[in-house]
């Protein structure tokens, strides 16, 4: 809408493939075409969106792991903006950034800015919405090598009767706290039902 097509991220197979425009065609679901080399506005990646998630600038609050040489991230046990470990006898501050079943008495989403931002100034992943990524779900598997900026499973990987997307960041109907911590992943199918998953979103970003 706001770019020319030349900057259109999603096509059809491959790079000179038709523009995506029909989100619920399942067949062209499963023939996306990621043009990297375009600027458009696009799902991030679960890599991108859990870097956003636990960014932050250094570790003066103690919180954090380095990654790469001055790559601070919060460690995996605090939600998005917190310095608290989530098991902390006191919730005061994870309920700070985190919209979650136990802290909200009416179950339905809030307002984007009812809870504090993150590092980045990012409100909301942790908790309100669980959020579509644009990789393909798989069950994690432990690896010991260190990858960078590490790709979801390849589609021809996967059954294709089960496929199914990668959920992240938690929901205001999760039953834990956990499940709204930045390294939590689960799947889902589809979030195009009418009536299903009315706790999942999605968050746009656009690549400069």
């Amino acid at each position: 809408m706001t770019k020319s097509e030349t900057e259109c991220v999603y096509r059809e197979e491959n790079a000179s493939g038709a523009i995506l425009k029909d989100a619920t065609d399942q067949e062209l679901y499963k023939k996306v075409f990621w043009d990297k080399t375009k600027k458009g506005y696009r799902l991030l990646s679960e890599a991108e969106w859990e870097y956003v998630a636990r960014y932050q600038k250094d570790n003066s609050n103690n919180v954090g792991r380095e990654y790469g040489a001055g790559i601070w991230l919060t460690k995996i046990d605090t939600v998005s903006g917190a310095s608290k470990n989530w098991k902390d006898v006191d919730k005061e501050e994870t309920a700070k950034y985190c919209w979650w079943t136990s802290n909200i008495a009416e179950q339905m989403p809030k307002a984007v800015d009812g809870r504090s931002e993150n590092h980045l100034g990012v409100h909301d992943m942790s908790g309100n919405m669980m959020e579509w990524v644009y990789d393909w779900y798989k069950p994690s598997e432990q690896n010991a090598e260190t990858v960078e900026n590490p790709e979801g499973p390849s589609l021809d990987s996967l059954d294709q009767n089960t496929l199914q997307k990668v959920m992240k960041g938690g929901s205001y109907n999760s039953i834990g706290i956990i499940q709204c911590l930045p390294a939590f992943r689960n799947g889902r199918r589809n979030v195009l039902n009418t009536g299903d998953h009315m706790d999942s979103g999605m968050r746009i970003a656009f690549y400069k």
